[in-house]
């Protein structure tokens, strides 16, 4: 392979020489038996990639992540290094991006770099949290346990949407019914209500008027409606968000129950593997609400201060369990405790606003109903009140 590098020979000059080597670290050493020291290296292979970049790579879903996090969990188990694993794993039958990510992965690890900045290229479509919790395990050395701990939390989502989704069911199905009986009142039955009233000349009143003006103007509604929702689709995918993140993101914002669950748990990991407590907090950090200052955190626990007074917006009774766990000695077991209980917190609270979601969507049902009831009669009592019958 041929690489361009930019370097600083034994006259002072800087200069681009031309190297056929088969890999960066084998282009490394020979610039360095010419005592040529290196401040630019890429091949051509990497003016190609950065040209013609791999933009037809679609996102990998949650799902096929998850599947690919069990298998390397299961091959390093047996104690092989990950660069191996990877290598066993080229041949198994991943979609193309995650196949595209694995060979990257091969190369990096050979030439003696991380894997872990592969991670945030916006294509494989993890989350921070996810991507900090492998950093750290890849370079702390635990990779394995960090697995096992992000497999949990997907296994733990995916419980959670399962939920909702079986929630959002008879909403949306109450919906799409209400939106196609609009739509067959509007197209059919009004217009033919109102070309009635003109052929036969029957006195139209305020009501009716008002009526029949908007729903002649409805299909520009539904058109605008419908404009605004391609609009905020593409904006979302823009922002690279999708609609399950989105409503993840408004139920943490509503029940901060299960940020605090995550919080747990990271911290629990981290700590149990020896990470210093500073950088502990400062990643699993990343899971509490936005009213938690990590500056404000560190300062406080540079200066001296317990942790449990550092976190001092923390609910009283996750607060209390803190105080408790410093002086027993027992931080790691009881943070997993708080991780469990909170998450029982957050499903309880999960279920309890899809308990209210049925009748709501049936009151909602009702009402449209009524209203559409209404704006069909109406105009056939008008029809039966203009007529004079004669005995």
């Amino acid at each position: 392979m041929l690489f361009f590098c930019k370097v600083f020979s034994t006259h002072e000059i800087w200069k681009w020489r031309c190297v056929f080597a088969s890999s960066h670290r084998q282009c490394l050493r020979k610039l360095l038996g010419r005592n040529d020291y290196c401040s630019q290296v890429f091949s051509v292979g990497d003016i190609f990639e950065k040209i013609f970049k791999r933009l037809d790579l679609p996102p990998i879903q949650e799902k096929h992540w998850l599947i690919f996090f069990e298998k390397l969990r299961a091959q390093l188990s047996t104690s092989i290094s990950l660069i191996n694993a990877l290598r066993q794993m080229a041949d198994m039958p991943f979609n193309h991006s995650l196949q595209y990510f694995i060979a990257k992965a091969i190369d990096r690890l050979s030439n003696g770099f991380y894997m872990y900045p592969l991670l945030s290229d916006p294509r494989l479509n993890l989350g921070q949290q996810s991507i900090k919790l492998l950093q750290s395990a890849e370079v702390g050395g635990y990779l394995p346990q960090a697995l096992e701990r992000l497999i949990e939390l997907m296994h733990l989502q995916q419980k959670i949407r399962k939920q909702m989704l079986q929630s959002l069911i008879y909403p949306t199905c109450v919906l799409v019914t209400i939106v196609v009986f609009l739509l067959l009142m509007s197209s059919f039955l009004l217009p033919q209500f109102e070309a009635f009233f003109i052929q036969q000349s029957i006195p139209i009143n305020d009501f009716l008027s008002f009526l029949f003006h908007s729903n002649r103007h409805l299909g520009k509604v539904f058109m605008i409606a419908g404009v605004g929702f391609c609009g905020l689709y593409l904006w979302m995918k823009t922002k690279k968000i999708s609609v399950q993140n989105g409503l993840n993101r408004l139920l943490s914002h509503w029940f901060p129950s299960f940020k605090y669950t995550l919080f747990a748990m990271n911290l629990a990991e981290l700590l149990e593997n020896q990470i210093p407590l500073l950088e502990c907090l400062t990643l699993a950090a990343e899971n509490l609400p936005k009213k938690f200052s990590v500056d404000k955190m560190s300062v406080a626990l540079s200066n001296g201060i317990r942790l449990s007074m550092a976190l001092e917006d923390l609910p009283e009774d996750f607060s209390h369990v803190l105080q408790t766990s410093e002086v027993d000695n027992r931080l790691i077991q009881n943070l997993r405790q708080l991780s469990a209980d909170y998450y029982k917190r957050y499903e309880n609270q999960l279920l309890g606003l899809s308990k209210w979601l049925e009748p709501v969507s049936i009151l909602l049902m009702a009402l449209i109903l009524f209203l559409a009831v209404a704006c069909l009669f109406y105009p056939l009592l008008q029809v039966f009140q203009s007529m004079k019958f004669e005995l």
